[in-house]
């Protein structure tokens, strides 16, 4: 970075600015105790109102006023907004994108710019973010087509063109990329070029507000020993641009605030600033104080793509865009200390069964969630001696910590009766709210605790409901595992045209509220890998990897079930009638969270489009692709799983631990992903659901194709030239151990009898084979 220079004597001097920034601050700090007092009272005004708009008409011609002498200039000032991302049920940040971009619209009015001088844009077109009653506040929907127009058309209106104009954007960000609709992006290149061909036009000053993760990454490209050696986003010669971005090259928090979602953001904390007639660098100087433990915001006004230089500040000085407002009579809270609290009457249990017994090729899956659920929840505020891991690898560094004190003890039949019975009660620390999370084998009813030891549901429930007499909040059950959704319920009338459950199991007693989750109904779970290794790609993992990101806990649910639901049907009951997913149930379990409740800016991978379906005629090969696959962290991995015809998960207390895979590249940068997989030998239509992970090894929602096999080449394993049952025969003696007796057989040979793509002969072949023996087609043909 460049040196700062020395700072002239007078109104420049340090002395003076820091005397102003504490008075600034003073009076912040003043206006908070207002607002968490009354906010305690219940009556701070609701978020989609932080701040009360003034009963007087401010519908003014608006002013630029200089501070300094307060010199005024007649002219039209123009301010876009662009509330990011599409308010998909996945994307968390939603609230707070909302919430921050309609305070924005109300200081901007507050401070006396025209209706018709702001342009708003964002995907929900129904908000009155300035309480007239009327949903007349967004212009139209944020598209990239939509912003394009609103800074090339609109702003340079010849009827009505700007003189001065300001720009804020939030929402998801990424490198030098802000994501616009739910999968759109603007690359900061493309908008520098467009607010260049604006200034060349335009008289007065723009003003460009960031606030995103790596929205620093808008300023320069490339650094050499000097500094910025390619600056982004510096004006046309003899132009004035001001960018302010809310962090640098790393993740933009949005924390609650009262009752404000995304209240604690470097957003509310600089539009409040504004609101009060602050300059703009001393809001700015605020919000970047405010939130200086989680991320550096950077101001950029001389254009050379470093943030923050004493010039800097020198030229954003006394800019008080909009009418300079004096009254102080409304006063609205600004700040809210944070303090990073848990709920210290929050427990949590977490079970690791099974054990890693000879033949339980699940355990570095369960080891991978369940290590994985525990971080988190440490990550979320939850202490150490308020989570009772249970496990049979007491050595494990879940909090990554150096130490192996995370395990409290052996998962078994009584260190879990103790757990629930005796450990959560203690005198000393009693539990408020708890929650339950077991992950291994399941079966009817069933969980496998470790190689000798099984609870029943029945046992489970009775221990819970006598916690629950005794306990005042929330219990939260989550369960991944095969049949794990027969905890729900034993008996089911289906007479009806919904299923009536005769006999709820996991029922709580009258008054107290339980949360069931099970990852499946009465079928497999499927624990695949993914990123991190075995069974990243499963319900425990995507479930636990939302609520990393602030997810509250029907989101979470949501998102893991979308996740999986082309190999099982997750499952919430919170009602306890023993039905999962029902309307009832979604209302019950809705803006519930898991530890602190704040958000990072960060966003799940999105693949725009994957390949159209493929018909094949004999051909074994096929090229799949997907793209573009955009994110903000970056894109890790993308992959396809494949589900061949007529694939069957076998027992439905077995879990699915692998399907064939296709791993696709992107080798020319294009963000156009790339894979071939050569083994569509079976003849029907195979399943691809194509999924990207990002650098966090968060994964998007999957992309679905197909291929359509109309002629198998077969599956000839005694060699003799055709597909019939003595194939089928060998087969099954093969799977049974009977015999290992098959021809050798070459690579291309083993291709084709390949059917299912994993390398050798199994169930998957012998069904193929006697499935088409069936048919009246034979199969070769």
């Amino acid at each position: 970075m460049h040196p700062a220079a020395n700072p002239p004597s007078g109104k420049y001097s340090t002395e003076i600015n820091f005397m102003h920034f504490e008075k600034t601050h003073l009076m912040y700090m003043v206006l908070t105790i207002f607002f968490v007092f009354f906010s305690s009272l219940g009556m701070a005004s609701a978020w989609e109102s932080p701040a009360p708009m003034p009963k007087q008409d401010h519908q003014i011609m608006n002013d630029s006023y200089k501070v300094s002498g307060f010199t005024r200039a007649s002219s039209v000032s123009k301010a876009i907004i662009v509330a990011g991302g599409g308010g998909t049920f996945d994307d968390t940040l939603w609230e707070s994108t909302q919430m921050c971009a309609n305070y924005a619209y109300r200081a901007l009015l507050y401070r006396g710019y025209l209706k018709e001088n702001i342009y708003y844009l964002s995907s929900d077109t129904s908000i009155d973010a300035d309480d007239n009653g009327q949903p007349d506040d967004v212009d139209e929907t944020a598209t990239y087509q939509n912003l394009s127009d609103a800074i090339n058309i609109w702003a340079r209106r010849s009827d009505n063109p700007a003189h001065d104009l300001m720009i804020y954007m939030t929402g998801h960000g990424g490198n030098r990329i802000l994501q616009i609709g739910s999968d759109e992006v603007i690359e900061a290149r493309e908008l520098d070029s467009w607010l260049d061909d604006l200034q060349k036009t335009m008289t007065g000053r723009l003003i460009f507000i960031y606030d995103a993760s790596k929205s620093g990454t808008f300023l320069c490209k490339s650094n050499d020993d000097t500094g910025c050696s390619e600056p982004l986003m510096s004006p046309p010669e003899g132009k004035e641009r001001i960018v302010i971005t809310s962090a640098s090259d790393e993740s933009a928090y949005f924390m609650p605030m009262g009752r404000l979602p995304g209240g604690l953001s470097f957003s509310f904390q600089f539009w409040s600033g504004f609101y009060y007639g602050s300059e703009l660098d001393d809001a700015f100087f605020f919000a970047k104080d405010m939130m200086e433990d989680f991320q550096t915001a950077l101001l950029d006004a001389n254009g050379n793509g470093i943030g923050n230089d004493y010039d800097d500040r020198k030229l954003a000085d006394g800019i008080v865009p909009g009418k300079v407002r004096t009254d102080e009579d409304d006063p609205v809270g600004l700040t809210e200390p944070f303090t990073d609290y848990i709920l210290d009457i929050s427990k949590a249990i977490i079970v690791a069964g099974g054990g890693p017994y000879p033949g339980n090729n699940l355990w570095e899956d369960t080891m991978l969630c369940t290590n994985y659920a525990y971080d988190i929840l440490i990550e979320r505020g939850y202490s150490k001696e308020n989570i009772c891991y249970l496990s049979s690898d007491k050595d494990t560094d879940a909090d990554g910590n150096g130490l192996s004190d995370d395990v409290y003890g052996d998962a078994t039949y009584e260190n879990l009766f103790q757990a629930i019975n005796t450990w959560v009660k203690t005198p000393d620390a009693p539990v408020y709210e708890l929650l339950i999370y077991i992950t291994d084998h399941g079966g009817d009813g069933t969980f496998r605790l470790n190689p000798t030891e099984t609870l029943k549901v029945e046992e489970l429930d009775k221990w819970l409901d006598d916690l629950q007499e005794t306990m005042p909040g929330r219990l939260i059950f989550i369960y991944d595992a095969c049949q794990s959704g027969t905890f729900l319920c034993k008996t089911y009338d289906s007479n009806g045209r919904s299923p009536e459950c005769l006999e709820p199991r996991m029922r709580p007693p009258e008054g107290k509220e339980r949360i069931v989750i099970t990852s499946a109904s009465d079928e497999s779970a499927y624990f695949m890998p993914m990123g991190k290794g075995a069974g990243g790609l499963s319900f425990s993992f995507q479930f636990w990897s939302h609520i990393d990101y602030g997810a509250k806990l029907d989101e979470a649910f949501f998102f893991a079930k979308d996740m999986m639901g082309d190999f099982q049907t997750a499952l919430l009951d919170a009602d306890g009638n023993g039905i999962g997913n029902e309307h009832n149930d979604m209302k019950l379990a809705e803006s519930i969270t898991i530890g602190k409740k704040y958000k990072v800016a960060s966003d799940i991978p999105v693949i725009e489009n994957v390949s159209e379906t493929q018909t094949l005629q004999g051909e074994s090969d096929a090229t799949l692709w997907a793209g573009p696959v955009t994110d903000a962290d970056g894109i890790s991995e993308v992959w396809g799983v494949i589900t061949p015809p007529g694939h069957s998960a076998g027992s439905a207390d077995t879990p699915v631990l692998e399907l064939p895979t296709v791993k696709l590249l992107d080798t020319d940068d294009d963000g156009i992903y790339e894979g071939a997989y050569e083994h569509f030998n079976m003849k029907g239509t195979y399943t691809v659901n194509i999924y990207a992970a990002d650098t966090k090894d968060t994964s998007s929602l999957p992309k679905q194709t197909q291929i359509v096999q109309t002629r198998a080449k077969g599956a000839d394993i005694n060699g003799n030239g055709e597909t019939d049952l003595g194939d089928a025969i060998m087969a099954l003696k093969v799977i049974t151990g009977i015999s290992n007796s098959v021809p050798p057989l070459s690579e291309d040979s083993m291709a084709l009898i390949d059917v299912n793509g994993d390398k050798k002969i199994g169930m998957e072949e012998a069904i193929y084979i006697l499935r088409n023996l069936a048919a009246s087609e034979p199969p070769d043909k």
